[in-house]
């Protein structure tokens, strides 16, 4: 199928990208509309259906041959089939498994950066209110402006000026104030609110740390247990300030007593806790590989990855590691606009820690080292593996650092 190293993750952008343009409004004159599909095996990757009941569908030969002719590069990766009410548009998965698998294990730390903003210098400024002041709304600017920072290199950006390979000067102003500053983007952060006015930054980080003493100390390294705590306190610090999109106002709720109302960290444990126990999966099969339990991992040319038939592998693959240059991309895609979608960062970590979660909670990775086991066992460990490196970059952009063992 595709050779170069980022062609999946191409074919899957780009496709997305055309079936949401006007591309498509010479099929069926405009009536098909396309969305996308997670999960689901059965339905495909993405269907169509009219838009509205008086559009005729055409045949499944004819939207094939129209469908091609507009898009000929996915033709060996997609196959057409007729779905209730519409058309469905599944990838060819064996190929996707082993060309998105390629695309991780050939770029490992730098899968899902891009050269969106190749050669373009950024000059960013914070405004802080009340500068100085040790409060929440300037630790959510500084905050803004580090994930900021990392994200533009991650997308080719950079901040030294005497490259002399520099075609465009892009300065930012990130501010919580309405004051617009000429001649540059100003991205307006919303303000952080909580429940009581003499709410600190020390007393809220002191809150949080109450909260994963009782919800994680049970599971920490007793010798380690101050600075694992730390790490989940900054990881909290950061969920917390960007769990939406930075330009709205959060609310923070940390003295409710009704549970149900209050803030809590349990989302961010939850992300850390995920990636701990898939950490210590792929450590455990390294582990039994060098005492002699299982075979090294094959190559990925040598593995059959028809065998990952569950929508939960699938998922995993699709939705977690091919998408994640796409969530990278996303984030700052309208910055020149003043519009940042930071979040979305987070939002990932979320998703695929629940994709996980079922999917170690339904299925027996580790199983008995038995010859006709072993083709599953390596497929599915050459899927994990690739998910850890997704998890671990995505880490690194947010600067959080995990814990190997919860």
């Amino acid at each position: 199928m595709c050779s170069s190293s980022e062609m999946m993750f191409d074919i899957i952008s780009n496709l997305e990208d055309c079936l949401s343009s006007d591309k498509f409004n010479t099929l069926c004159d405009g009536g098909l509309k396309f969305f996308k599909v997670s999960n689901n095996y059965k339905v495909g990757d993405y269907i169509c259906y009219a838009s509205n009941r008086q559009c005729a569908l055409p045949t499944l030969p004819v939207l094939e041959m129209q469908l091609f002719e507009i898009l000929p590069w996915i033709k060996d990766f997609i196959k057409v089939s007729v779905a209730p009410h519409g058309f469905a548009l599944s990838f060819f998965r064996s190929g996707c498994f082993l060309n998105g698998l390629k695309d991780v294990e050939m770029l490992g730390s730098k899968y899902g950066y891009n050269s969106m903003y190749i050669n373009k210098v950024f000059v960013l400024s914070v405004i802080e209110k009340n500068p100085g002041s040790n409060n929440l709304i300037n630790l959510r600017l500084n905050v803004t402006n580090n994930l900021l920072k990392n994200v533009i290199c991650a997308c080719g950006g950079s901040f030294d000026s005497s490259n002399n390979k520099v075609n465009e000067t892009i300065h930012i102003k990130i501010t919580n104030k309405n004051l617009l500053h000429k001649d540059c983007i100003n991205i307006i952060v919303g303000t952080v609110t909580t429940d009581s006015p003499s709410t600190t930054l020390d007393s809220y980080k002191s809150l949080r740390m109450t909260d994963i003493m009782a919800l994680c100390d049970n599971k920490l390294d007793g010798v380690n247990v101050l600075e694992e705590r730390n790490k989940i306190l900054n990881a909290s610090v950061l969920f917390d300030l960007l769990q939406c999109n930075v330009q709205r106002s959060i609310a923070l709720h940390l003295k409710e007593n009704d549970s149900d109302k209050r803030t809590s960290c349990k989302g961010t444990i939850f992300v850390l806790y995920n990636y701990a126990r898939l950490f210590s999966l792929c450590a455990r099969f390294d582990d039994e590989v060098l005492a002699g339990v299982y075979p090294e991992l094959p190559e990925l040319k040598n593995i059959d990855f028809s065998i990952l038939a569950s929508d939960d592998e699938w998922q995993i693959m699709f939705e977690s590691i091919l998408s994640w240059p796409s969530v990278v991309k996303k984030s700052i895609i309208d910055i020149k606009s003043g519009r940042l979608k930071l979040h979305l960062i987070l939002d990932f970590l979320k998703k695929i820690s629940t994709t996980f979660s079922q999917y170690y909670h339904k299925t027996r990775v580790l199983t008995e080292p038995r010859i006709h086991l072993l083709p599953a066992l390596f497929a599915r460990m050459r899927l994990l593996k690739s998910l850890l490196q997704v998890y671990q970059n995505a880490f690194n952009l947010i600067d959080v650092t995990p814990l190997q063992k919860m």
